[in-house]
């Protein structure tokens, strides 16, 4: 989910860093370059589209699911008992492993570019980049969250003429909802579940 960029702009920039990082949304994508005979993988700065991928110095194989990967027969599936370790201990994988040794994962704001062979991955955005703001009090951040939660939420319905929002009991639903219907140009209708034998009023 790219927003304020289309497919065109991505072929013609996705080499230049300073485009990459501008880029607003969550996105996973490949570009497949038969002059150079190269292949770019690149996620979002939070890696929220997951992309894993095999490489033996030869090939890359890489898809949104591990599943597809091992469908190469040619790919050996050995266990990583220690990320088995890790997910019983911690609840999650850590680092860039999955179950299968030889598959990884691509970490977050990375570009991967395979060429003759070989993996190549650099990041291009890191945490430590997150400035700490101690100059303002509590009312400029409560305004400026304000400010870009509208922002986002105007961004993904910019072109929707009729939107449904799940209401869970949260905070975060029903400010959406709120929100949408403050703009006034979109049909909202709202909906949640229930359990059998609740009642609610």
């Amino acid at each position: 989910i790219l927003y304020g960029v289309d497919l065109n702009q991505i072929l013609h920039n996705y080499e230049k860093i300073d485009f990459i990082r501008n880029l607003n949304g969550i996105f996973a994508f490949a570009v497949m370059d038969f002059i150079k005979n190269r292949v770019t993988l690149i996620n979002d700065r939070h890696g929220f589209r997951p992309l894993f991928y095999y490489n033996d110095n030869q090939k890359l194989v890489f898809a949104s699911e591990i599943k597809s990967v091992i469908k190469d027969k040619n790919i050996k599936r050995e266990i990583d008992w220690k990320a088995w370790g890790d997910f019983i201990y911690f609840g999650e994988v850590h680092d860039n492993n999955t179950f299968f040794k030889n598959i990884s994962t691509l970490p977050n704001a990375s570009i991967l570019i395979f060429e003759k062979g070989k993996c190549n991955i650099k990041k291009y955005w890191d945490y430590s980049e997150v400035k700490v703001d101690n100059l303002h009090d509590t009312n400029y951040f409560i305004k400026k969250g304000a400010e870009l939660f509208n922002q986002s939420i105007n961004i993904q319905t910019n072109d929707l003429k009729k939107a449904d929002c799940f209401l869970t009991g949260g905070y975060d639903s029903r400010a959406i909802a709120m929100t949408i219907q403050k703009q006034g140009n979109i049909k909202l209708d709202t909906f949640t579940t229930r359990k059998e034998g609740d009642s609610y009023k």
